[in-house]
């Protein structure tokens, strides 16, 4: 029986909660075989294992995987999301790990933030990573969280939230769900801490929305960035004390000398992470530290001839240092191909279903390169392979990682030629992948995955020279599938670099650049700026209709837009021609039943509504209301549109009671599909609201009005039209 009473109840917990199998499993996540730990059974087992723990100072770390499996035997929620397992090699930083845990340990009603700054490939990541392993007991909550881009951020915490349980996978606004794990880590009694990994992009202020500020716990933030003073506590990162870089080095070859050994970790510059390469390399080759360093020395005279060498000594370290990694690489048909194809994507969490769909094209694996080895699923293992030999990438379960300090060093050393051939592959590789189809809704998880991806290989298709041909089309996706997410700001943006790249490459009368033009402006349109809208849908309905021709679909959906922006504007005497037109085109050109023709039936129906003619709009909605039922299903947005808008038709006929169960199906799919917080939702809101102040329960109404008041405030801001007109309902009631 272990002698203390906190390894007593380790014991006593995996003796009764764990079987055979399941002890297993727990001694293989802990590095150790079941096998040998000599006992008789379960029972025996558990108590070898926990006395196996205390001997090595692991304890900790076994309490942690325990409570994680068994959550329920300590009474409440235990969330532990590390996506990278502990370093084995981890070597020094006592100092900085004890201040860190000095800082973090404060206790009271104010949340702790804490940064870690300092240069690229310092050990920032690694050295709160150990702090985590070595404290995740300590946290009924330790989540982390990547944040090198605002997109990639929002997504994230959008995931905590759902993982904390304080919001439902329906709900899709990333605005409220990070604002719904923010109060939920505000709220609870028990230790929490958040970490905030690679903020390098982000300006401390575009952080400071998902910065916890109450609670017990506190905020880790890995950054190259040294200005949070004011935001944050900070700890300034240096490279490693020579005498913990040499001790480092000597794990891998503990009979070197020590001036040898001294000396390769001078060489390296005492950076983590060039010296993390270079014990790899003399690891998997077997040579010696004198070896690594002549080669080093030899390869960086080779790579600077005839150019001048970087000043910044740490940059020429770690440049040679991956060099001879690059270099060995490169012997292996295929993996320079694979490492320059993950230069051009999100470094974290590459999808292996992305490398195996480029490597499975002929086309591209021909103009890759990847096609001088083995050929398809087999070559794409070989290169995984060998590029992991070197830790240029680290492959866990179904997806790659590359540390983004390789992957900026591998895509600046790549000849310009291979640089721009790889950064068009890569945006026609995105463009052919990208799922998201609004009206499909299987579609949106798989969106979400990919959309890192889709950003990165925007901006690099955006920074080649000539611009790849589709890369104006990435911008345009990620605009739009951030608009339906409601992240507006964010969508606009993207929406205007593909204008700008399309206009560069097309010309300015192409049928790419009238669809930014039309995205734009039904943007502008949805932020309440129809003065601002109104030019780029002129202009996106003048150049489809020229290219494309007056019947085209395309056309079709451009003067519906221009239709929809009249009316909002009031005139609606102007708008009808325009949305009587983009149905006629519809149906001529996709059917009777195309959902398409639904939009321009609802849209007409909507018009004649506002006009006064009640009678004439009912079979426009109507009809728009059967086709999206069949074609759509019963619980997608564009249905509740429709129940939404026939609803508030037989509210305006007098027929109180039979618009009810219209706007109360709306509201119930709205906020499935879009979530609790979605600008669509509030619209749903103030008119259930509307029909209750008619029906005369104010209370009700109250309570709709200000739900909705609250969504259009939070999504829109306080000045935006749809906020005004709640506001004015309000005051009304």
């Amino acid at each position: 029986m272990p002698e203390t009473t906190e390894l007593a109840q380790l014991y006593q917990q995996i003796k009764e909660q764990f079987n055979e199998n399941e002890l297993r499993e727990l001694c293989l996540e802990m590095g150790f075989r079941y096998e040998d730990l000599g006992g008789r059974g379960t029972a025996e087992n558990a108590l070898a294992l926990v006395e196996w723990a205390d001997r090595y100072t692991r304890v900790p770390e076994l309490r942690a995987r325990v409570a994680e499996k068994r959550p329920q035997v300590a009474g409440k929620q235990t969330l532990h999301h590390l996506p990278y397992p502990r370093n084995p090699l981890f070597t020094g930083r006592e100092e900085w790990l004890n201040v860190l845990h000095t800082q973090l340990g404060q206790r009271g009603t104010v949340a702790v933030t804490q940064a870690v700054a300092g240069l690229g490939g310092v050990g920032k990541t690694q050295l709160v990573l150990e702090y985590c392993y070595r404290h995740v007991a300590e946290y009924d909550v330790l989540y982390w969280l990547r944040a090198d881009e605002a997109a990639t951020l929002a997504g994230e915490m959008a995931e905590l939230a759902y993982q904390l349980g304080a919001a439902p996978r329906s709900v899709t606004d990333q605005t409220a769900l990070r604002d719904a794990a923010l109060a939920w880590l505000h709220g609870t009694a028990g230790r929490w801490l958040l970490v905030f990994d690679n903020v390098d992009e982000l300006e401390p202020a575009a952080l400071q929305p998902y910065l916890p500020r109450l609670g017990n716990g506190g905020s880790l933030i890995t950054s190259r960035n040294p200005r949070w003073q004011g935001l944050a506590q900070m700890v300034r990162l240096d490279a490693l004390p020579p005498e913990e870089a040499a001790a480092f080095l000597r794990q891998a070859k503990p009979e070197a000398a020590d001036a040898e050994t001294a000396h390769l970790a001078q060489l390296l510059g005492y950076l983590p992470l060039a010296l993390e390469h270079a014990r790899a390399y003399v690891v998997e080759t077997g040579c010696t530290l004198a070896d690594y360093a002549r080669y080093l020395e030899t390869a960086r005279q080779e790579l600077w001839a005839g150019a001048e060498a970087p000043l910044a000594y740490d940059q020429r370290t770690i440049t040679t240092t991956w060099e001879v990694a690059f270099t060995r690489a490169r012997q292996t048909p295929g993996a320079a191909a694979l490492l320059n194809l993950c230069c051009f994507l999100d470094p974290d969490a590459i999808p292996l279903a992305l490398l195996r769909q480029a490597m499975e094209k002929p086309d591209f694996s021909k103009k890759s390169g990847f096609s001088e080895g083995k050929p398809g699923i087999l070559g794409l293992e070989t290169a995984l392979k060998e590029l992991g030999r070197y830790s240029l990438v680290q492959r866990e379960g179904e997806v790659v990682r590359l540390h983004r300090l390789v992957q900026t060093v591998a895509r600046d050393q790549m000849p310009p030629a291979t640089a721009q051939n790889t950064a068009a592959l890569v945006v026609a590789l995105l463009a052919a992948a990208w799922p998201y189809k609004q009206q499909e809704m299987d579609t949106w998880p798989a969106s979400a995955d990919l959309l890192p991806h889709l950003l990165a290989a925007a901006a690099a298709g955006e920074k080649a020279a000539p611009i790849p041909e589709r890369t104006g089309y990435l911008w345009n996706a990620a605009g739009l599938y951030l608009n339906f997410r409601a992240a507006y700001a964010l969508a606009g943006d993207c929406v205007r670099r593909a204008l700008a790249i399309n206009e560069k490459v097309y010309g300015p009368h192409h049928p790419d650049v009238a669809r930014d033009l039309n995205n734009l402006g039904m943007l502008l349109k949805a932020e309440g700026d129809l003065g601002g809208a109104r030019p780029y849908l002129e202009r996106a309905l003048a150049i489809s209709e020229k290219v494309l021709g007056s019947d085209h679909p395309t056309v079709a959906t451009r003067y519906n837009n221009l239709g929809l922006l009249l009316q909002d504007e009031g005139d609606l005497v102007g708008a009808r021609p325009y949305l009587e037109r983009a149905l006629g085109i519809w149906e001529k050109a996709l059917g009777a039943d195309h959902p398409q023709v639904a939009t321009g039936n609802n849209n007409l129906g909507m018009l004649l509504k506002a006009e006064g003619d009640l009678a004439g709009a009912r079979p426009y909605l109507e009809r728009a209301l059967a086709i999206r039922e069949k074609a759509l299903g019963s619980n997608h947005p564009d249905v509740a549109q429709s129940l939404n808008n026939l609803g508030m038709l037989l509210q305006d006929e007098g027929d109180l009671a039979g618009a009810r169960p219209y706007l109360e199906r709306a509201l119930a799919i709205s906020e499935k599909a879009l979530g609790s917080d979605h600008p669509t939702v509030a619209t749903r809101y103030n008119n259930l609201g509307t029909l209750l102040k008619a029906e005369g329960d104010l209370a009700g109404a109250r309570e709709h009005l200000e739900r909705a008041l609250a969504i259009f405030e939070k999504a829109l801001g306080p000045n935006h039209p749809n906020t005004r007109t709640v506001r004015n309902n309000l005051a009304n009631l």
